[in-house]
């Protein structure tokens, strides 16, 4: 009992995002995060490291998927290097 044969048609013919879609999806995500992060300023510090940290990641991968020039992988030093200041701030 195979599957659907409309259903493989459909999935041939759906393409991976490229960097530039990755980006815009990902500015939004920031965005609200952000939010979320001003949200939390009164209810504890965890909260607030947590939301600030993944607002600052999901920018830094925007600002990957934007930039055409270089290799998106290229990036990921300076996530380690924020990540790895944040550990010790802790």
């Amino acid at each position: 009992m195979g599957a659907h044969p409309d259903l493989d048609e459909s999935r041939r013919q759906i393409a991976s995002a490229d960097a530039v879609s990755m980006g815009w999806y990902l500015l939004p995500c920031g965005v609200f995060t952000l939010l979320v992060f001003v949200v939390t300023r009164k209810v504890s510090k965890g909260l607030q490291v947590v939301f600030f940290s993944l607002a600052i990641l999901f920018f830094l991968l925007a600002a990957g998927g934007f930039d055409r020039e270089h290799d998106p992988h290229t990036h990921w030093w300076l996530c380690r290097y924020i990540l790895q200041r944040f550990r010790d701030l802790l």
